[in-house]
């Protein structure tokens, strides 16, 4: 029998998560551009679609093409809303324009493809300079994605002519790969029921994973927290008995340690390897270190933890409250501390500003809930408590979107 050589073993595992970490941040890698890293996923797909599957994602692997596709959003998602952006918009009417069309074609041969797309859909064509960067945008999403490929010319050229002389290879093959939450997909990445036969059952295949615990390590991966409150029974009960060992084992698998607290969990990425480059999702936990916004959440939260109270309204167990009002006095308190002379002037003497940009930090990475009623009132997490702002960063990657 042959030795067990552990050192290859801790090797293959610090590689693997390098990979799953990889494909969190990067979920198109094209040949051509990617092929060192389509080789390392191409090496180890069985092992990474394992791992991936049972964070509720698909992989799509091919020579040529490494695609990631994202689970639709948790029911309970908590997480700001976000509109729609422009771009997206010519995103989709640029690929409508696209299913029509020869390849190779001419740069504005597609802009009037989607321009008439956009009029049978009822939305404005303006011709304005903004416009015309909006769509710039878009044509860059699609080269990035490897839709599009310049044969001669740059996309560029669509904002000084109408006329643009720009030949374009278009890849119709990997239109059903943009969907990042769609339905199933076999291994060769075809889809296992077809849209144009069946569209009523390839709408019913979107439903979420119906394993509670791919769920939850679906929601530890793109969420900062997972509180339990949030969670179905199901998905309460695996985090209670089992998140510890099949949990930990995906965390792992991505590289991440496992926090687990009463109030739920998280999976965290060590001080050690958070840089800008490696980060996977919004932003670590604020630092002392990081700014005036910064510092004024790590302060406003020992403010909430100790005088917060806790009532029938809050959304779970130890969560913590205060009225807005009172939020902006504490601020305006904090601020007048000789402590804090350094903040920015702006914000010192603009608590009510102040108080919106720290929502804007801790109500993305769920550590703050805001309810509305004859006054705004501010719910601080009992995780919060967790982090001290030097030693350790909240591990999420960004929600998903039909764009990726």
């Amino acid at each position: 029998m042959a030795p067990v050589d552990e050192h290859a073993d801790v090797l293959e595992t610090e590689r693997l998560a390098e990979v799953t970490q990889l494909l969190e941040r990067r979920c198109w890698l094209v040949a051509g551009r990617d092929d060192a890293m389509i080789e390392a996923v191409y090496r180890r797909a069985p092992q990474v679609r394992e791992v991936m599957a049972r964070a509720g994602r698909g992989l799509v692997v091919s020579r040529d093409l490494v695609r990631v596709r994202k689970p639709a959003p948790h029911p309970k998602d908590v997480s700001v809303p976000q509109e729609a952006a422009p771009e997206g918009t010519w995103f989709f009417l640029l690929l409508a324009g696209m299913t029509g069309l020869p390849r190779p074609v001419g740069l504005g041969d597609l802009v009037s493809a989607a321009r008439s797309a956009a009029s049978e859909a009822g939305i404005p064509v303006t011709g304005s300079a903004a416009e015309l960067r909006l769509m710039l945008q878009a044509l860059a999403m699609l080269r990035d994605r490897g839709l599009i490929t310049e044969v001669q010319g740059r996309v560029e050229m669509v904002l000084h002519d109408e006329k643009p002389a720009v030949l374009l290879d278009l890849r119709h093959e990997w239109l059903r790969h943009v969907i990042a939450n769609g339905p199933p997909l076999e291994e060769d990445g075809q889809w296992q029921i077809d849209p144009a036969q069946s569209p009523e059952r390839w709408l019913a295949a979107l439903e979420r994973p119906r394993d509670p615990g791919t769920r939850v390590c679906q929601l530890l991966i793109d969420s900062a927290v997972v509180h339990t409150v949030d969670l179905s029974e199901d998905e309460a009960s695996w985090m209670s008995h089992r998140l510890g060992s099949e949990g930990a084992a995906v965390a792992a698998a991505y590289g991440l340690g496992l926090e687990r607290r009463a109030e739920g969990g998280a999976f965290v990425m060590p001080a050690e390897r958070v840089t800008r480059d490696e980060q996977l999702g919004p932003g670590a936990f604020p630092g002392r270190s990081g700014g005036t916004v910064a510092h004024a959440c790590l302060r406003l939260r020992d403010v909430l933890l100790e005088d917060g109270t806790s009532t029938a309204n809050a959304p779970g167990p130890r969560w913590t409250g205060m009225a807005f009002t009172d939020v902006v006095a504490a601020l305006a308190r904090l601020a007048a501390e000789p402590e804090q002379s350094w903040w920015a002037g702006e914000l010192r003497g603009n608590t009510h500003l102040l108080a919106q940009r720290i929502r804007g930090v801790l109500e993305p990475l769920n550590l703050l809930r805001v309810t509305c009623a004859y006054e705004d009132v501010w719910w601080l997490s009992p995780a919060a408590a967790r982090w001290d702002g030097t030693s350790s960063s909240l591990a999420c990657t960004t929600t998903p979107t039909p764009v990726m």
